[in-house]
């Protein structure tokens, strides 16, 4: 691997009120976002859960978009814009995510790195819970399961999950999605034809990934906002930090 495709470990922290800290809970932000925009969610977490440490992680790879696509979604120039994988989506999120889940090195050395972080503060598996927003709510399902030891949660928010590796451990999961997502949507979009239909159960969708959880017997709890696009709202994050706290013991 040469230098410039190295992996950094770079992040964003909120301390816990009281050290040392008693939790850990690992933000991982979505596609064209960067750990940043995670820190409004993290600051109404902590506020639930004050004796956690909140780490927001930063994409491994930068995003770059053309001026066009900076002014439509009304993105700053100054904006620097993260992936969790090398190289862009497209319009064609079926291969793409495909793809990205079915690599493992972003995940081993993720899953490295986190090792250390619980090391410094004292803590194990048990300690450690996940937030992720749509591409990290996704990933943050494969990070978690690839752990030996099984982790407190995960809470995937608008994510999506195809289950291309067989769980180490199965975490306690919370799927957050909202019923007017249309980026990854409540169904998936059902094809005809005997060979589109194959395909139909990696397309990106909340009933594809609750049907791949429980086939992988992972111990899923759902809560579906009727109104709720591809975003968070205080009424998301509220009922994610009461499912933290209930998982963490606390």
């Amino acid at each position: 691997m040469s230098k410039k495709d190295d992996l950094k470990f770079e992040t964003i922290e909120i301390k816990a009120k009281t050290q040392p800290a008693k939790k850990l809970i690992v933000m991982l932000h979505g596609f064209g976002e960067n750990a940043a925009s995670l820190k409004n969610t993290a600051d109404r977490i902590h506020k639930e859960i004050p004796e956690a440490d909140i780490l927001m992680v930063e994409g491994f790879y930068q995003v770059n978009l053309d001026n066009r696509t900076r002014r439509k979604y009304k993105i700053s120039d100054k904006d620097i814009l993260r992936s969790w994988i090398k190289g862009p989506i497209n319009n064609a999120p079926m291969a793409g995510l495909r793809a990205i889940f079915n690599r493992s090195k972003e995940v081993r050395f993720f899953n490295k790195m986190l090792d250390g972080e619980l090391k410094k503060r004292g803590l194990s598996s048990k300690d450690l819970g996940f937030f992720g927003f749509s591409m990290g709510g996704g990933l943050s399902l494969y990070i978690s399961q690839a752990r030996a030891e099984k982790c407190a949660f995960v809470v995937s928010h608008s994510g999506a999950y195809y289950g291309l590796q067989k769980p180490k451990s199965r975490p306690e999961t919370l799927l957050i999605f909202g019923g007017r997502d249309k980026i990854i949507p409540l169904k998936a979009k059902v094809s005809k034809g005997s060979l589109s239909k194959t395909f139909d159960r990696f397309r990106l969708s909340h009933e594809t990934t609750k049907a791949v959880l429980k086939r992988n017997n992972v111990p899923t709890t759902e809560a579906i906002f009727p109104r709720l696009a591809h975003e968070r709202s205080a009424e998301t994050i509220k009922c994610a930090s009461k499912f933290m706290r209930k998982k963490f013991g606390l």
